[in-house]
């Protein structure tokens, strides 16, 4: 099943980079992206360093990664599926981080699976599924 990448695999990923490209080379039949959340989350990481040559380094990685996966952006059938599960989260009285919620809707509105680290407050999205890396 095709997956998207969640910041926290990629990030974790820095220091062994091809421990994860290996990973994913196992898996060469299945087709891999991120969404612009993650891009966002990833750059936003990087900048945040105070100290230049690590922003220069970290910002190379990210990009990187931007080069390496397709990106799906926010459209309207995303828009439409964070709006369904907005809905549902409110209805079962539930709450799940922003970025997060636009995680899912961008795997229901294309049929992906979500590749995360930290699967507790996703794990509350009806229909999502979940693979959750160590």
């Amino acid at each position: 099943m095709p997956a998207l990448l969640d910041a926290t695999v990629l990030l974790a990923a820095r220091p062994g980079w091809n421990a994860l490209t290996a990973r994913l080379d196992e898996r060469s039949e299945e087709e891999f992206y991120i969404s612009t959340i993650t891009a966002a989350e990833l750059l936003q990481t990087a900048l945040m360093s105070s100290e230049v040559r690590k922003r220069t380094k970290r910002v190379a990685f990210v990009e990187a990664v931007l080069d390496q996966f397709p990106l799906l952006s926010l459209d309207r059938l995303v828009a439409r599926m964070h709006a369904q599960i907005q809905t549902q989260l409110a209805e079962d009285d539930e709450r799940v981080a922003l970025h997060d919620s636009w995680l899912a809707a961008t795997c229901l509105a294309h049929g992906l699976s979500l590749i995360t680290l930290d699967a507790r407050e996703l794990g509350k999205v009806r229909g999502l599924e979940i693979e959750r890396w160590s």
